[in-house]
């Protein structure tokens, strides 16, 4: 029950991000909206890269060397499975 509460809220948490973007392109012709669409996105990725930066500098301040090796292996093996599936 618990579960199937999440996905509802995560459902429509989306529905209100979808609905705001709708609202903000209203009038907006085709290229302004590709334009605002591409600098959501490259904001998004600035975001995700510096998170996952400051995630592997606290890594490896716990981590040796090696270890933070081998986890970077078993990083890119597990996404590498997702990427061609």
């Amino acid at each position: 029950m618990k579960r199937w509460k999440l996905r509802r809220s995560n459902s429509s948490r989306h529905s209100s991000r979808v609905s705001s973007i709708v609202r903000r392109s209203a009038g907006k012709n085709g290229e302004e909206l590709r334009a605002q669409l591409t600098e959501q996105a490259k904001q998004m990725r600035e975001q995700i890269q510096n998170q996952a930066d400051a995630r592997d500098k606290q890594l490896a301040s716990i981590l040796t060397p090696k270890q933070m090796a081998r986890l970077k292996e078993l990083d890119l093996q597990w996404r590498g499975r997702w990427l061609w599936a």
